[in-house]
């Protein structure tokens, strides 16, 4: 471990026994320098969470652009912190966030993005699929997933085909299953619900299909609204349950997730009737399609993961 304070004593204070007598050592005092510019705190979370870290850090004064763990911060630290966070605001701050959003600033910036949510809530836009997709009188339908994988041949030129677009290949994935949900509902707008970082938020990806002329434009688009996005967003749990009670028989929430470090909620298809999950890997690309099979047919959706594996075979063929 590498000690997160040095202190310069003319001699070791010893015990009769002449150990080291660590009850006399003395307690660390003053403030690091990290290196960081010091900004005086301003907004009241920011002066809050200064006061906090001043009093676990033993601190005599925290910027806004200090870093928790450049200040000395450790895991029992963290965790203590943790505790007067969670007491300030419960539930908005899980030691994630805090390794995720280190500084003052950016952790005060979190935190205040979250209370905007809580106040308004997240709104929920509902996507209508044709009535054969639903199953009748609640019937559950054997078998709720099904995974498959886009080979190398194909996967390489996906590759190919995001790098001619200046696009990423998550965008090219994500811009076939709008694509496809369009077609099967024969809609021009499309609302899917994603989660494409490592960050484990969602985002609302709205696209009006009248706005492009194919699938180049589709994926430039897609992948702008991904970047707009970025360090936005909202969790599974800023979504409420009457929100999720306002859905119709006819309604579905379409959502797509790119496999990453964070692992995504296990229980998506309590709220997302149709789950997209896209796993890069150095060859292939693997996907897992999972479906609320109390609500929706397993040889319709069957239908669908098919019809996406001829969607993104077109973009192939078309480029």
């Amino acid at each position: 471990m590498v000690p997160s304070y040095f202190i310069r004593l003319d001699k070791m204070p010893l015990s009769p026994n002449g150990k080291i007598d660590r009850k006399a050592l003395p307690i660390p005092s003053g403030s690091i320098n990290t290196g960081a510019e010091y900004v005086e705190p301003t907004s009241l979370i920011e002066k809050k969470l200064a006061q906090i870290w001043q009093e676990v850090l033993r601190c005599e004064k925290v910027g806004v652009n200090d870093n928790f763990f450049d200040l000395g911060g450790n895991s029992l630290l963290l965790i203590r912190m943790h505790s007067k966070l969670d007491a300030l605001y419960p539930g908005k701050v899980s030691i994630t966030d805090i390794f995720s959003y280190p500084t003052v600033s950016k952790l005060a910036e979190f935190i205040e993005r979250k209370e905007n949510i809580n106040e308004e809530r997240v709104k929920l836009i509902f996507f209508e699929l044709p009535e054969e997709y639903f199953n009748r009188g609640g019937n559950r339908d054997f078998g709720s997933a099904f995974k498959f994988d886009i080979k190398t041949e194909i996967a390489e030129k996906l590759r190919v085909v995001a790098g001619k677009e200046d696009v990423d290949e998550i965008d090219i994935l994500l811009s076939a299953y709008i694509y496809l949900l369009a077609g099967t509902a024969k809609k021009q707008e499309v609302t899917v619900y994603a989660m494409l970082d490592d960050s484990g938020r969602i985002i609302t990806m709205n696209v009006d299909l009248k706005e492009v002329d194919d699938f180049g434009q589709l994926g430039r688009l897609v992948k702008r609204k991904r970047l707009q996005d970025i360090g936005k967003g909202y969790t599974l749990e800023d979504i409420s349950n009457d929100a999720i009670a306002a859905k119709g028989a006819l309604s579905i929430l379409p959502f797509f997730n790119c496999k990453n470090s964070i692992k995504r909620p296990r229980d998506l298809t309590r709220i997302f009737d149709i789950v997209f999950e896209i796993d890069e890997k150095e060859a292939n690309i693997s996907v897992v399609c999972e479906y609320d099979a109390s609500r929706l047919r397993r040889e319709k959706i069957k239908d669908l993961v098919n019809s996406y594996m001829k969607v993104v075979g077109f973009i192939i063929k078309d480029k």
